[in-house]
């Protein structure tokens, strides 16, 4: 397990230059109600039945994660607006921009713009092409993580975990630093302490492996096969955060 100091820099050394995983295809074909995997991650696609529901209890979605992670785990101070989530290592390979092609991500945006009514979170007016934000449930007890719907994001908000993850001396981090405060009302100290216990609880998580389940991508008519997903794979990864 990585140190508890670990930080949002540190967190951008394990992930690398490429901000993926080592490409390579799905080790296991994938049979009825079954996930393909790779590595020690499984996948569960539409069509499959769901591998879990997530956990109402908030105590026991958090169990086994470290006392000092625990409230930035149980999810942003009230009344954010705009809240950093960097993705686990282990669940980057499966990360929707990687497995879905261009046009699809776009209708997503466009449908998540028009249900948000134009609007971004941070409260700006959404440009004609937004880009698209997933919105994922994390159980760290059973480390699951779930897609529970998508959202539309500026080209600021979508941008702002992968400022995040320069070097705090970098003046592109304390770009971010200062957004991130901006759009929430708080002081840049809070702001970096709220980046920093991001960076660290997504280091701990990224040292496990994870089951990722994109069943949700059913309900909103997504067609992904296994032969889709190993297509994708296939494929040079841009860098996802």
């Amino acid at each position: 397990m990585l140190p508890e100091q670990v930080i949002t820099s540190e967190l951008a050394k394990v992930i690398g230059a490429s901000g993926n995983l080592a490409d390579g295809a799905l080790t296991r074909t994938r049979t009825a109600h079954r996930p393909v995997t790779m590595g020690g991650s499984r996948l569960y696609l539409p069509g499959d039945r769901p591998y879990v529901k997530p956990v109402a209890d908030k105590a026991q979605m958090l169990a086994g994660v470290p006392a000092n992670l625990i409230q930035i785990a149980g999810g942003p101070p009230p009344g954010t607006r705009v809240q950093v989530e960097f993705t686990p290592v282990p669940c980057r390979v499966f990360a929707l921009e990687r497995l879905l092609d261009a046009e699809t991500i776009a209708g997503l945006a466009r449908t998540a713009a028009a249900s948000a009514r134009q609007l971004c979170s941070c409260g700006v007016r959404l440009p004609s092409s937004p880009r698209c934000r997933a919105e994922y449930h994390y159980d760290d007890r059973e480390r699951v993580q779930t897609l529970v719907g998508t959202a539309p994001a500026c080209e600021q908000c979508a941008e702002l975990p992968g400022l995040l993850l320069n070097s705090e001396r970098d003046q592109v981090f304390q770009n971010g630093i200062e957004y991130l405060a901006k759009v929430n009302g708080w002081e840049p100290s809070a702001a970096e302490i709220y980046a920093r216990e991001a960076g660290r609880l997504a280091a701990w998580r990224s040292c496990r492996d994870w089951t990722v389940d994109l069943t949700y991508l059913e309900t909103i008519c997504v067609r992904l096969t296994a032969d889709d997903v190993n297509r994708a794979l296939a494929r040079p990864a841009a860098a996802t955060r």
